[in-house]
This record gives structure tokens, C-alpha cells and sequence, in this order.
């Protein structure tokens, strides 16, 4: 038989089992000529499946979820409209060099690592105390 014919069959058999019409034994009853090469597959299939349908949650747990986003974006929408009133938040009330300042503050904390490291290392490396005085 053909590999093109054999996987036609395959992919009914696969079908006909996801939409429920028929089992995987019932299939290989069907091409018996087939079974030998078509029973793994056919069971991994509908392992895989069934694998699936567990994961899937059921319509009251999707509500839940989507009540649990819609609260949660709202809460959020309010957090938003109650800061927005308060000197300090949001975006309308940022100084322009704030930015900067983090910026080097950062550099300033990443040149002090840098020097101790140079300071700590070579005394480590060379089998030192590791003390500083």
C-alpha cells in the first residue's frame, strides 16, 4: 500500500476518533490489514488527546478566570484614577531628568563593584588574607 494511502487513513481514523464516532479498536477492526502499523499511532493519538482534554478547563473554571481578569483590570483602572490626583504619580507629574539620575546612580554603584573587585581579586588570587589593612 502506499505510504500517501496508509496516512489518508491514518488521519480518518485520528478523526473519527477525535469527533467521537468512532474508538481506536473499532478502526483497527475496520483495516485489519492495517492494525499491525496502525495501533500505535492510533493509540498514541488518542493518548495525546485525551492528555489535551484533561488540560482543558472546563466552562465554569474559564468564567472564573475571566471574572478574575476583569476584576483585576478594573482594580487596576482605579488604582490608576485614584494616583492620578496625587503630586508625585503618573506620568504627567515625572521631572524629565529623573531618568538620568537613575541612570547615574547606577553607574556610580556599578564603578564602586568594579573597584572593589579590583582591589579584593588580585589579593585573593595571590593568596592573601583578604583583608584591607
Amino acid at each position: 500500500m502506499r505510504q500517501r494511502k496508509f496516512e489518508e487513513i491514518l488521519d480518518e481514523c485520528v478523526s473519527a476518533y477525535l469527533e467521537g464516532r468512532r474508538s481506536v479498536d473499532e478502526s483497527l477492526s475496520l483495516y485489519p490489514s492495517l492494525a499491525r502499523r496502525l495501533d500505535p499511532l492510533l493509540r498514541a493519538a488518542a493518548d495525546t488527546a485525551d492528555a489535551f482534554q484533561d488540560l482543558r478547563p472546563t466552562g465554569r473554571a474559564r468564567e472564573r478566570i475571566r471574572q478574575r481578569i476583569l476584576r483585576a483590570a478594573a482594580e487596576r483602572a482605579a488604582a490608576r484614577a485614584l494616583t492620578r490626583q496625587i503630586h508625585g504619580f503618573g506620568a504627567a507629574t515625572r521631572r524629565p531628568l529623573a531618568g538620568w539620575a537613575i541612570l547615574s546612580a547606577a553607574g556610580v554603584a556599578v564603578t564602586g563593584l568594579f573597584i572593589a573587585a579590583g582591589i579584593l581579586l588580585p589579593d585573593a588570587m595571590s593568596g592573601g588574607s583578604g583583608e584591607l589593612f
